[in-house]
């Protein structure tokens, strides 16, 4: 199955959203960039993709959706 991620990464101040090599944003704040990037992974699953959006804390990365759901 292929899979899909999306990354919420933060740069000079501002919330962009990575994928496949690329960067979309700047986004208005972290909680907006999460919301587009859930958005964009949403499309993958009915295309038998697994997705998953993942937030930049500090040096790592963490789950925050996958497949459908919000990570708690």
């Amino acid at each position: 199955m292929k899979q899909v991620t999306y990354c919420v990464i933060s740069r000079d101040g501002a919330w962009s959203i990575r994928f496949n090599e690329k960067t979309f944003g700047p986004c208005s704040s972290k909680g907006q960039a999460i919301n587009v990037a859930v958005a964009a992974a949403t499309k993958a699953l009915p295309l038998k993709c697994s997705a998953r959006v993942l937030v930049e804390d500090g040096e790592k990365l963490d789950i925050v959706w996958s497949n459908g759901r919000f990570a708690k």
